[in-house]
């Protein structure tokens, strides 16, 4: 599950239900995280709506026996798939 919060307040701004296995990424103004069947989903950060999903395969993830990660720069995201040791860098523009 993945929830955002309003800073000011506490009160919950959206939720989404999905199964996540990774850490958020916030790339300038767009949000990314890898779901439990090995899909990247791009998240608009104000309403919580995915906009964009890239499949990996396989299309399943051990999230208790290896790490997830997500990171960028200025010019790419990076998803790093600790079962298989394989790192993905993607083009953010």
């Amino acid at each position: 599950t993945l929830l955002s919060l309003d800073i000011e307040n506490g009160r919950e701004l959206w939720r989404t239900e999905k199964e996540f296995s990774s850490a958020i990424a916030l790339c300038g103004s767009e949000l990314f995280a890898l779901r439990n069947d090995a899909t990247l989903v791009r998240l608009d950060p104000t309403t919580g709506f995915g906009e964009d999903e890239i499949a990996f395969s396989p299309a399943s993830i051990n999230a208790g026996a290896a790490s997830y990660w997500l990171a960028c720069d200025e010019q790419r995201l990076f998803v790093y798939f600790g079962d298989s040791q394989e790192l993905f860098a993607l083009s953010l523009s």
